[in-house]
């Protein structure tokens, strides 16, 4: 709505889709549904191709380069005067966003195929990215029905969930109700935090701490 106010103006600023080029993930419709081509197909066939996609991206390294680059040639070419500025930001914020990646992807690497459990379904690209699966207990983004609620907590007891992660942004009661059904932590992992590096490393290092691996 708000975008759509900003177009009306008449004097509109450029809007630039940072996602532009990144295939969006669509939010699963039910936290075991294995099926993810299914989902992708119906939000692909969908006239509201953006409805019920996950807008997460920056929570991959790799997509949050990819949108860094988008900005950054924009920018560019409004601003050609400061090219050259934007030019060797870009390059500093490359070089951290490559090495932050790789780190990541190695520090997960004992973990692989290990699944997180989260409230909001914010961490798709995440898990994704590092060789995880997620699990949300909001299903397409909604608070579940009961008959859904009960189906989740007997399959999260049997896979020994160790903690349910949420967002600040969001209510913990509910959260903390469910935790206790399954006897689990509630652990807060933040995908807005300003210093992006620094809160990719400790939602990182908060998930290694916290997750439980069939071996």
């Amino acid at each position: 709505a708000f975008l759509n106010k900003l177009k009306a103006l008449p004097r509109s600023p450029d809007i630039i889709d940072t996602q532009t080029g990144i295939k969006l993930e669509p939010i699963p419709s039910a936290p075991y549904n294995r099926d993810h081509a299914k989902d992708r197909e119906r939000h692909h066939n969908s006239p509201h191709r953006h409805e019920g996609l996950d807008p997460h991206t920056w929570l991959d390294p790799e997509l949050a380069l990819q949108q860094a680059t988008t900005i950054y040639q924009s920018l560019s070419r409004i601003d050609p005067e400061g090219e050259n500025i934007y030019s060797n930001n870009y390059k500093i914020l490359e070089y951290k966003l490559k090495v932050l990646d790789e780190e990541l992807k190695n520090s997960f690497v004992p973990l692989h195929g290990g699944t997180i459990f989260v409230y909001h379904p914010a961490f798709s690209y995440f898990a994704r990215a590092f060789g995880l699966q997620q699990r949300a207990i909001e299903i397409a983004g909604k608070t579940p029905k009961a008959r859904d609620l009960a189906e989740f907590i007997k399959k999260a007891r049997a896979e020994k969930i160790a903690a349910l992660f949420v967002q600040p942004q969001f209510d913990r009661q509910s959260a903390k109700k469910i935790a206790r059904a399954l006897n689990c932590a509630v652990i807060a992992i933040d995908p807005l935090a300003a210093d992006y590096c620094a809160n990719l490393r400790h939602i990182a290092t908060t998930i290694q701490e916290n997750i439980k691996v069939e071996k």
